[in-house]
């Protein structure tokens, strides 16, 4: 585990007199994974009904700490807001939990055996997003990947009860291929919240500029940064689909219709010359049906 940051528990912990902490007044998981459009939501509906609730509030927690970093406007709230988090997510392993969210998120770390390291992993994950929004080299970039993406592939492993020599492997190479095809699809979303994901380094080795980033410059230099980035995350999928084949038993569904979903969206940003500096690119309702109506039969057949 990569995170070097202290996982004491806060015993004299007190819940600050605040209401920007994101879903503080949350009274399940459901409550918040409700809500979500999300692909990863989408993709539970293939699970047993156990897998899947574990997911969802899996997905709860995610999406908590997610928005401690995107919800409240100052740093310092920011902050604020991921602490208490964090020592709910102590408490899951070290204590009893105060929350109703982080009670339920308890039962299945319980059920599934869950490490504590990868919880509080994710937490720091989100605490790099507070504490930085520059990355100088591209060692940098994947080591934030590797907490705020493939933490969530481990996680996921476990429910998944899936087990080979290379599933962790797979795991974080999958959740590394999400993370890269999010920072490229979502360049213009974060040059608005101040952040730049892609690292130093690998902007000026094609002459471009963070100048000419932040200011939605579309050039030949861009076209090929975004080749660099592309080559990169689709040696993580083929990592991924190479693990899918050996799954005989069906085990590994849910992530496969996510790889699915991510990999046309990642294609389709090639297909039209990465377009990301002037719109988000997308899949319709056709062809997300094209991904899941083939598994779904398949599923009913097995």
């Amino acid at each position: 585990m990569k995170n070097s940051e202290s996982n004491t528990l806060a015993t004299n912990y007190q819940l600050p007199a605040t209401s920007s902490i994101p879903h503080i007044n949350a009274p399940n998981c459901n409550s918040i994974t409700g809500v979500s459009n999300s692909n990863f939501v989408k993709s539970f509906q293939f699970l047993p009904k156990e897998k899947t609730d574990a997911l969802t509030k899996i997905y709860a927690f995610c999406r908590i700490v997610d928005d401690c970093v995107d919800e409240p406007s100052s740093r310092e709230e920011k902050q604020t807001a991921l602490d208490y988090w964090k020592n709910e997510t102590l408490l899951i392993h070290d204590g009893t939990p105060a929350h109703a969210v982080t009670k339920e998120i308890a039962e299945v770390v319980q059920r599934f055996q869950i490490p504590k390291d990868y919880l509080l992993g994710l937490v720091h994950g989100c605490q790099m997003d507070i504490n930085k929004s520059r990355y100088q080299t591209y060692i940098e970039l994947k080591d934030y990947c590797y907490h705020v993406a493939g933490l969530v592939g481990l996680i996921c492993l476990k429910i998944f009860e899936y087990e080979s020599p290379t599933a962790k492997k797979m795991a974080v190479d999958l959740g590394l291929a999400f993370q890269l095809t999010n920072i490229m699809r979502d360049i213009r979303d974060d040059i608005k919240l101040n952040r730049v994901y892609l690292p130093q380094e690998d902007i000026e080795k094609f002459g471009y500029s963070e100048e000419e980033l932040l200011n939605l410059t579309d050039n030949e230099a861009f076209k090929e940064l975004m080749k660099l980035y592309y080559s990169r995350a689709l040696e993580y999928y083929k990592s991924a689909f190479e693990e899918f084949a050996r799954d005989k038993e069906g085990k590994l569904i849910a992530a496969k219709v996510m790889a699915k979903t991510y990999f046309k969206i990642f294609k389709k940003m090639k297909k039209q010359n990465f377009p990301v500096l002037r719109k988000k690119v997308s899949l319709n309702y056709f062809e997300k049906a094209l991904i899941i109506i083939p598994l779904f039969f398949k599923r009913s057949r097995n």
